[in-house]
């Protein structure tokens, strides 16, 4: 998955709310990411892959409603999201990079195409 979608996935965050809340939801994505990532990485085969998709597809379902959260907040100044966003920008391009790694290694594996496929299709439909 490119780093500008999923830091995009990110970014939505970013633009609809503010304050503590806000952060912390943020921080919650960036949680959900790295442990994308960490599922990815012990794709190793066909059956690892069927365990792990609906691990993936609730990491889904979890930014999903994070993001509805989001939405639910005040929106926020300039300045705010220029801070959340410095606050949180190491973190969330060190997930990014940890997802996007584990993305291209395991659809590199045999028989684990599909499942990193549908994970990007489903992550990607949070941008819409």
């Amino acid at each position: 998955m490119p780093t500008t979608r999923m830091c995009a996935v990110v970014c939505v965050m970013a633009v609809c709310g503010c304050g503590v809340g806000h952060d912390d939801l943020i921080k919650e994505q960036i949680r959900s990411l790295d442990e994308a990532a960490a599922i990815l990485e012990g794709v190793r085969d066909a059956e690892s892959a069927r365990v792990a998709r609906p691990k993936l597809l609730k990491i889904v379902a979890d930014i999903r409603q994070q993001n509805a959260q989001a939405r639910k907040l005040a929106p926020t100044s300039a300045e705010d999201l220029a801070r959340i966003t410095a606050q949180n920008e190491q973190a969330s391009q060190a997930a990014l990079a940890r997802l996007n790694d584990a993305a291209r290694k395991a659809a590199d594996l045999p028989d684990c195409q599909e499942l990193v496929a549908e994970f990007n299709r489903e992550l990607g439909r949070l941008l819409h």
